[in-house]
């Protein structure tokens, strides 16, 4: 694990053959410099594989706009785990 991202292999739930990912922001969470927070969750077939949380590169002037970079910030993480798992 590291500060930003840690892989997990423990079944959470059943086994759904789905890819599932959860992501949320806390608008203007840091009161010294006012960056949002980003978290999200990713899963697959129930076993996580993916956690984020990390204080966002940009101030977000709204909290939809905070929601929009978290979720920016989630697809590009999926798609470097899409790109490893397709190399296998």
């Amino acid at each position: 694990c590291t500060k930003s991202m840690c892989a997990i292999s423990q079944p959470m739930e059943k086994s759904t053959n789905n890819f599932t990912v959860y992501v949320d922001a806390d608008w203007a969470s840091n009161l010294d410099n006012r960056r949002s927070q980003t978290g999200a969750i990713g899963v697959i077939n129930g076993m996580v594989v993916l956690w984020i949380s990390t204080l966002q590169k940009t101030v977000a002037l709204s909290t939809n706009e905070a929601e929009i970079m978290a979720l920016a910030e989630a697809t590009r993480e999926v798609l470097a785990i899409m790109k490893g798992v397709l190399k296998l």
